[in-house]
């Protein structure tokens, strides 16, 4: 009995032993969460600061007046986007806004003024200088409300868009759902918008000095009518489209083109009346192309220029380099020769057409066609095959010169040609 009683005892210390073993090693599972304790997802997003708002107009009274530059005279953006904010601001809240120019002091900047556009005021400094032209600013610094864009347009949707989002302005009624204008006092927007499309309208310019003779005018309407078809190729990249005017037919069509639901609806009309308006409007674009110079010793390479522009976008220019031609123009102001067609093709039996594999035909004028079928034809249209004059009207030696009524850019069917570069 008393050895039992001593393994039973044995027993229950080893049991004992072991109990306290486990209660002393770590869990090998890792512990549950507590209740109390939220993973970051579970986290209350942040609160956004609060917004503090600063009464311009209320119960109509202001202490705000509006300016803009006092050069902003007759149609100017400036003006007009100065004149449709008070219209509109005045109607809605029934306060008298006084509008001003920067001609009147600010009084050391003391006085709370809405800036509209670029004028003499230090808070035009906080324009960005990199401001696309599709982008607008609405700042508010100190007492001043900067409303500017980077182009006319920008400006006329950088007033739009402040009346209707603290107006409730309806630009369809013109009508506004505020009676009272209030701003966040941390207001600083810089935005882009939806460019408007534009239409450069060019008229009869006949030459780069204004007037020209019939050589040159026909250099200037080929040039100018390549530019139309190689850039409304772009233009929902550009933003803008090309246009010439010529007759009152065009004028009727650019009617047509103009109504409602057209291709040109809503477009910005620009008038091109002079050589240097149209440069310094395609400037850039014309320094990217470039040329591709025809022969005029051999004409037919006018209308292979023309499929070069197709193809590769260089402008095609007539060689000519007497001091007022437009050849030593364009090369005098940045735009170089990306090809060069002169003296390429001689139509010599017993010849080989240049850079290529291709007997001469012996003529001058098949030949540039042929090297522009082995050079082009796979990367033109399947579907288009224009027949036109070449360059020989505009050659003074040529008989087809000599027997022309008229070298007139109509005559010469150039006014057509923008048609099928663009195709």
């Amino acid at each position: 009995m008393k050895r039992f009683l001593l393994i039973v005892l044995a027993w229950l210390m080893m049991l004992s032993c072991c109990v306290t073993l486990l209660a002393c090693q770590k869990p090998s599972q890792p512990q549950q969460p507590q209740e109390d304790l939220n993973s970051p997802e579970d986290l209350p997003e942040p609160e956004a600061p609060a917004v503090t708002w600063i009464d311009i107009i209320k119960d109509g009274k202001t202490e705000f007046r509006i300016v803009r530059s006092d050069l902003a005279t007759g149609e100017d953006p400036r003006r007009v986007a100065a004149a449709q904010l008070r219209a509109a601001i005045n109607s809605a809240t029934g306060c008298n806004m006084d509008i001003t120019t920067d001609w009147t002091s600010d009084e050391n900047g003391a006085i709370s003024e809405i800036v509209v556009g670029q004028c003499d005021r230090a808070v035009c400094e906080l324009t960005p200088t990199d401001l696309a032209r599709d982008e607008f600013i609405i700042r508010f610094e100190g007492n001043k409300i900067l409303i500017d864009g980077g182009s006319d347009a920008a400006l006329t949707a950088a007033v739009n868009y402040f009346l209707e989002t603290y107006l409730g302005y309806d630009q369809s009624t013109g009508a506004c759902a505020k009676t009272e204008l209030s701003i966040p006092d941390q207001l600083n927007l810089r935005q882009t918008f939806p460019y408007p499309m534009e239409v450069y309208l060019i008229w009869d310019i006949k030459g780069i000095s204004g007037s020209g003779n019939s050589e040159h005018y026909n250099d200037v309407v080929r040039f100018y009518t390549s530019l139309q078809g190689r850039l409304n190729k772009r233009a929902e990249e550009t933003r803008f489209y090309i246009y010439q005017m010529y007759d009152k037919t065009d004028q009727f069509w650019l009617d047509y083109i103009s109504s409602d639901g057209k291709m040109l609806d809503g477009c910005e009309r620009i008038d091109l009346k002079s050589w240097q308006a149209l440069w310094d409007a395609f400037a850039p674009y014309i320094q990217e192309a470039g040329m591709v110079v025809w022969d005029p010793d051999a004409p037919a390479t006018a209308n292979v220029a023309a499929t070069i522009c197709s193809v590769e976008g260089y402008l095609p220019v007539r060689y000519d380099t007497s001091n007022d031609s437009l050849y030593t123009w364009l090369y005098n102001h940045g735009v170089d020769v990306k090809m060069n067609l002169c003296d390429m093709f001689t139509g010599k039996l017993g010849t080989m057409i240049a850079d290529t594999d291709i007997p001469s035909t012996g003529s001058i004028k098949c030949d540039p066609y042929l090297w522009a079928m082995e050079k082009y034809m796979d990367r033109t249209n399947p579907g288009m095959l224009a027949y036109a004059l070449d360059g020989a009207s505009q050659v003074a030696t040529n008989e087809i010169y000599k027997k022309a009524e008229s070298t007139s850019p109509a005559y010469n069917q150039l006014y057509s040609h923008d048609y099928y570069i663009y195709n």
